[in-house]
C-alpha cells in the first residue's frame, strides 16, 4: 500500500544501508542501493534448550538512526541454525523470533570492526487461548484482550482469542467489550494455559 517505507540492505562484507522510500498509488521501481565495503559481521548459531539447531527463525536487529527514525535488517537461520548479518558500528536491539518458540531480546554492541559472535537459546513458547464471554455465557466478539506490558488482539466472532510463542511466567490478561466493558484475570503458564473471562 502506499506509504513511506525504510528499507534496508545488507550484504556479507560490506556495510548496510538504510533508505527511505515513499510509494504512491503507481508504485516505485528503479531504487538503487551502492553498498560501501566494511562493516562488522554478527553471525551465531539458534538452538533450542536440548541443544537441537533451530531452523527459519528470524532474527532482526534494529538501529536507531534519529530520535524517532530507525534501521532494521533481518535474516532467518538456516537448517543448522546458522546466521549471520553484515552491520553497522554502534548499538543495536536484536530480537530473535519462532512462531513455536518465545522471542528472545537483546542488546549488542558492534565494534567498528572485527566479527561478533552471539549464539541464541531458545525456549518452547507458552500459549494462552481463551474466550471472553458475557454474563449468560455468550461468546463476545470484537473485544480488545492486551497481555500487560505485551501482545494485544480482538477476539473472533465467537469470543475466542490466543496469545502464542510467551515466556514461561505470570500474566495480567485484560479483556474489554465495545461497550467499555472489562475484567481482568492473572495467568500462571509453563507450556499450554487455556482460560475464559
Amino acid at each position: 500500500p502506499r506509504g513511506v517505507y525504510t528499507v534496508g540492505v545488507a550484504a556479507r562484507g560490506f556495510v548496510p544501508l538504510s533508505r527511505k522510500i515513499e510509494l504512491d498509488a503507481n508504485g516505485k521501481s528503479g531504487v538503487d542501493f551502492a553498498l560501501e565495503p566494511g562493516g562488522t559481521l554478527l553471525s551465531g548459531v539458534v538452538t533450542d534448550v536440548g541443544g537441537g539447531p533451530i531452523s527459519n527463525v528470524r532474527i532482526a536487529v534494529t538501529r536507531r538512526l534519529g530520535m524517532s527514525e530507525l534501521a532494521t535488517l533481518a535474516t532467518v537461520s538456516d537448517p543448522t541454525g546458522h546466521y549471520e548479518l553484515s552491520l553497522q558500528a554502534g548499538w543495536h536491539t536484536l530480537v530473535a523470533g519462532h512462531e513455536d518458540y518465545a522471542s528472545v531480546f537483546e542488546s549488542v554492541t558492534v565494534p567498528a570492526s572485527g566479527q561478533i559472535v552471539r549464539n541464541l537459546a531458545l525456549a518452547p513458547g507458552g500459549v494462552i487461548r481463551g474466550r471472553v464471554i458475557s454474563d449468560v455465557g455468550a461468546g463476545v466478539p470484537d473485544a480488545r484482550v492486551e497481555v500487560r506490558d505485551g501482545p494485544d488482539t480482538t477476539t473472533d466472532d465467537d469470543g475466542r482469542f490466543a496469545f502464542d510463542a510467551l515466556p514461561r511466567g505470570v500474566y495480567e490478561v485484560a479483556a474489554t467489550d465495545p461497550s467499555g466493558v472489562w475484567g481482568t484475570r492473572r495467568v500462571e503458564i509453563d507450556l499450554s494455559s487455556s482460560h475464559a473471562f
